[in-house]
């Protein structure tokens, strides 16, 4: 997948002051829309007068009962519009749970389906996430070669109301990234492994991003089977499911099955048996039938490009572009355009290296207003869930791990939020489950005092996110934070580290970490040192220290040999080179060192991390190409090399 990036984003709180709220919105737009996309955008073609409303659309859904879905621009029964959770009727239609019907249904309607999004990802009200702070909703948009307008082709209307408010702009279209048994592998290939082939064509063009830039293959098929008569009328989840072939599939891994609703359900399987059989089977609900299909993730038949593969290397329908992001619109021409922002998101200009939207045409859209959002009535614990895609394509046989973000604090303010995260992705609509290695990890919250308790209106905060389907950090900076003048800000990181134990003994890895004050990084819970939550060999979730590479120095002071150590900073002894804009860096590994029978010097490599020596001047790109960027303290974040006119942390640390 390409990296997304929400730079310095602005925003002004309302009445009540409260910017938590705004920052898990922010949060939810990025997550499910710039980095997963949607599953798809469907048309809706009816929607009864009656409890509950049932929708109908002009193709096949996809949908399993209990799935998140925004509804917009039905005409004539309006009280479709909005969020809700569905159950499944038919192919092309389902109800929506809770909607009573109003009047009848004239005409128009959009079905949303964020991406990332699992059954029942959230319980904030309606409006929080898909309804009323939903403004306009789109899938027809230019961007100008002028670098800042969206045109809509049709009148949606745009208002002069939405000066200030925010647009989401995001790639339509099925998305995956390079499996593990591609890497540094070069292109063409005749097969290409990936993390899932669901919402893609049986046959036709994919865009693989390689060394070489965004590569076209061509494709003829996707690995696939049907369901024998020996699982005919066997419902989901089962250990053992019979096909007519295993041919072409990988000896373990996923499938997405399509059960007798027409719904399609991944399934985990541990080992393939008798030619015709997935063992170890986990996951998927419904009832099979003779014949349903049955799909791998590999594509085959394919032709095409040049370059070397990565793990996790993006592979979409449409040609990816770091231009999805959020954007603060900035004028309104007419009811049909809309001028944005371009520094918050965008690409680097080749040459010039700031940022501009480039020119694409059928995007999807939509414009959200955050501070409406966070005026909502809210409470304390209403969370949403993330599913991590990209999480296979890092550890061969990972489920795609989960995280969910709560809102925590006083109701009036909601000062700090908690982050859980679950590793073997365990969500069953209302809560987690697993044992042992994959059991749910503990709730994370800031450890200082430094919380968002102002409730002071018309504060203007600063909010930065970057992520892939494999990781997201986010930082947010207001005054209406108790902290000291400089210490007002907020962050956390949610990663899949690579395996460096075996599978069994880490079937699934994930890191989170949520801190206050700065990016500090001294020794405690809130620090970027020693905080890393993750769950041990004995199920258990602890901290877990960073260490890094400490280099030969040429200074009396600096350590002889290659060492390791404990800690976040390379030795300050370690200089750059201001002139010629190089430095040193080392990645960054995860240990254990302190809980008996739980020694592991190197578990696990934190990969979008890197470090440097903490008096490198912040906000210095690092790297060949400015791959990373120094934000404090010797952190470095991935980055795409672009020049901002402002600095990252627009607020501060």
């Amino acid at each position: 997948m390409a990296r997304k990036f929400l730079r310095g984003l602005i925003y002004t709180t309302g009445t009540n002051g409260r910017d938590i709220p705004i920052f898990m919105k922010l949060c939810y737009e990025f997550w499910a829309y710039c980095v997963n996309g949607t599953n798809q955008m469907l048309t809706v073609t009816g929607a009864t007068n009656a409890n509950p409303i049932q929708i109908t659309t002009s193709t096949p859904h996809g949908l399993t009962t209990n799935q998140l879905v925004g509804v917009y621009g039905v005409n004539g029964n309006s009280n479709a519009n909005g969020q809700w959770n569905v159950t499944v009727t038919s192919a092309v239609s389902f109800n929506l749970n809770g909607a009573v019907g109003i009047s009848a249904y004239t005409n128009g309607g959009k079905v949303l389906v964020p991406g990332g999004m699992p059954i029942g990802p959230t319980t904030l009200p309606a409006g929080f996430c898909e309804g009323s702070s939903v403004l306009a909703i789109g899938n027809d948009g230019v961007t100008s070669a002028i670098g800042n307008t969206l045109t809509a082709a049709s009148s949606i209307p745009f208002t002069q109301s939405m000066i200030g408010k925010h647009v989401v702009i995001w790639l339509p279209g099925a998305s995956t990234g390079i499996s593990s048994t591609l890497a540094n592998l070069s292109l063409p290939q005749a097969s290409i492994s990936v993390g899932s082939t669901i919402g893609f064509s049986s046959s036709g063009t994919i865009f693989v991003t390689s060394s070489n830039g965004i590569q076209t293959v061509a494709y003829t098929g996707i690995v696939n089977t049907t369901i024998a008569v020996s699982s005919n009328g066997v419902a989901l989840p089962t250990g053992t499911i019979n096909v007519g072939s295993t041919a072409g599939f990988p000896i373990s891994g996923t499938i997405n099955v399509v059960t007798s609703s027409n719904v399609i359900q991944v399934v985990t399987y541990t080992g393939i048996s008798g030619g015709n059989q997935f063992t170890g089977c986990t996951g998927g609900t419904g009832t099979m039938s003779t014949g349903g299909a049955v799909t791998g993730q590999i594509f085959t038949g394919c032709t095409g490009g040049t370059g070397i593969l990565s793990i996790n290397n993006a592979v979409s329908v449409n040609q990816p572009s770091t231009d999805d992001s959020i954007y603060a619109i900035m004028a309104v021409p007419s009811n049909s355009q809309i001028q944005i922002v371009p520094f918050s998101g965008g690409t680097p200009d080749i040459s010039t290296l700031k940022n501009n939207i480039t020119a694409r045409a059928a995007l999807n859209y939509r414009v959200i207003d955050v501070t409406a959002a966070s005026q909502l009535t809210l409470a304390l614990g209403q969370y949403f869930i993330g599913t991590m895609n990209g999480a296979p394509n890092i550890n061969l046989g990972q489920a795609p791990s989960q995280f969910q973000m709560l809102l925590r604090g006083a109701s009036a303010t909601f000062g700090s939020f908690g982050m859980v995260g679950s590793p073997n992705g365990s969500w069953n609509g209302s809560a987690f489950s697993g044992t042992a290695s994959n059991t749910t990890m503990t709730e994370r919250i800031t450890a200082t005092s430094v919380l968002f308790n102002g409730g002071a209106a018309s504060i203007p905060g600063f909010v930065t996110l970057i992520a892939d389907t494999d990781f997201f950090f986010g930082h947010i900076q207001s005054s209406n934070s108790s902290g000291s003048a400089n210490l007002k800000g907020m962050y956390f990181m949610n990663t899949i580290p690579a395996r460096m134990y075996s599978q069994v003994q880490d079937p699934n890895l994930l890191a989170i970490l949520v801190g206050a004050n700065g990016l500090n990084t001294s020794t405690g819970t809130d620090s970027l040192s020693t905080s890393f939550g993750m769950v041990g060999f004995d199920g258990v979730t602890r901290s877990h220290q960073l260490i890094s590479r400490n280099f030969v120095g040429d200074t009396a002071n600096a350590s002889i040999g290659p060492t390791y150590t404990v800690g976040f900073n390379l030795s300050p002894n370690l200089g750059y080179q201001s002139k010629i804009g190089q430095m040193t860096m080392a990645e960054t590994l995860m240990s254990v060192s302190s809980t008996a029978g739980q020694f592991s010097f190197a578990r696990a490599r934190m990969r979008p991390l890197r470090m440097t020596f903490g008096g490198l001047p912040r906000y210095f790109t690092v790297g060949n190409s400015g791959e990373f960027i120094h934000l404090a303290n010797g952190l470095l974040l991935p980055w795409d090399g672009s020049i901002l006119p402002y600095n990252v942390l627009a607020g501060g640390t």
